[in-house]
């Protein structure tokens, strides 16, 4: 018996979106499907509009941009940098965390934002210590409803150690 396992995908879209519509250098890391509204949500960030504030960027099933957003933050630092792997999920209760980091002249502080459905920012949490960098690259929900992040934290010429963050809901 002899099968044959050749397949061809399908795609079901493949389109290039600009986003702020100037054709600004945009970088995204991160997808998530987000059941609760049956969206697909890309992170990221713009040199259009200052590369300060992260971009989510919401698309229906079909690849349809439903709306770009630009979430705020209070950091100082000069630029948003999303985070590799898993760093964004959708919440038990249909919000979006998602985490990265804000770039310092003198490194780098981990970042973590909750937004709502309607892309609002519910809180943000940053960890910054001068000369040092601290990076959030992945988080995810446990079964209790809290965040965990993990990164690491580095000195400038220093060995990097691991790093993994616990927080509660509110962000505490």
């Amino acid at each position: 018996l002899i099968l044959n396992s050749a397949a061809f995908g399908q795609h079901y879209f493949n389109k290039t979106v600009d986003v702020t519509g100037l054709g600004y250098n945009e970088v995204y890391r991160g997808l998530i499907h987000n059941a609760y509204t049956n969206t697909f949500y890309l992170i990221g960030t713009s040199s259009s509009f200052g590369l300060n504030n992260p971009i989510l960027v919401e698309f229906d099933q079909l690849g349809n941009l439903i709306a770009p957003s630009f979430i705020p933050n209070s950091s100082t630092g000069e630029s948003f940098i999303p985070g590799f792997n898993n760093f964004i999920f959708a919440t038990t209760s249909g919000n979006q965390v998602f985490c990265g980091a804000m770039r310092f002249e003198d490194g780098a502080s981990a970042i973590v934002f909750k937004i709502n459905e309607l892309n609002d920012t519910i809180w943000t949490r940053e960890f910054y210590e001068p000369d040092e960098y601290i990076l959030f690259s992945g988080a995810l929900e446990d079964q209790n409803g809290d965040y965990l992040f993990t990164g690491y934290t580095s000195k400038y010429d220093a060995v990097r150690q691991a790093w993994l963050v616990k927080m509660d809901p509110s962000g505490n």
